[in-house]
């Protein structure tokens, strides 16, 4: 009988490694920025994102975040998201990732409004 519940116990870490696993990324770990345009931003976004265009970085704007916080850029293909995370990491910013497409992030299951 040990046995069979040191197995259970065993089954029971794993799946919970694995769920944490999968919904790590989900946290509030990261900010999102929204690269895309305002009608595309008004159509739906990541919940929590900070909205700042893609024209406005290209024009010298920076968003008002901390050079070091995680940032995670994203558009509609991630073709923007890629220049902004360029433009962001020429302008100091140490950890910028593109995160893809709007729909890509929608089919991981990040939550969106």
């Amino acid at each position: 009988m040990n046995k069979a519940k040191i197995y259970i116990f065993i089954i029971i870490l794993v799946v919970l490694a694995v769920v944490a696993i999968k919904f790590l990324p989900l946290t509030n770990a990261m900010t999102y920025i929204d690269v895309r345009t305002d009608e595309e931003w008004n159509a739906g976004r990541i919940k929590g994102a900070v909205h700042f265009s893609l024209d406005r970085l290209e024009s010298g704007e920076l968003p008002d975040i901390a050079k070091d916080e995680n940032i995670r850029v994203y558009c509609k293909s991630g073709n923007r998201a890629e220049t902004a995370k360029a433009i962001l990491e020429q302008a100091g910013f140490t950890s910028v990732e593109n995160a893809g497409g709007f729909e890509d992030l929608k089919v991981k299951g990040i939550e969106t409004e």
